[in-house]
């Protein structure tokens, strides 16, 4: 079975109501009890850093791949 992957692409800005990073965060946990691994921005900061730690507090490795996606294609940022 192949890879299930989810790409999330939201505000990196670092000043929201707390409410939002609730329910984005929140989001991340559900992604990854649903066993998806994430495609995100790539931010640790704003809505975008908030989806991955929600992916990460439940399950400490589960994959975080920061890229881009294009016409349905994951592309992996370059280092």
């Amino acid at each position: 079975m192949s890879k299930q992957l989810l790409s999330v692409f939201c505000s990196s800005i670092g000043h929201m109501n707390e409410e939002y990073y609730d329910i984005t965060e929140n989001l991340g946990r559900v992604i990854a009890r649903e066993g998806f691994d994430l495609i995100w921005g790539g931010a640790s900061v704003g809505l975008m850093g908030a989806v991955a730690r929600g992916v990460q507090l439940p399950h400490p490795g589960r994959h975080q791949r920061p890229g881009t996606v294009e016409a349905g294609q994951h592309r992996p940022r370059r280092a």
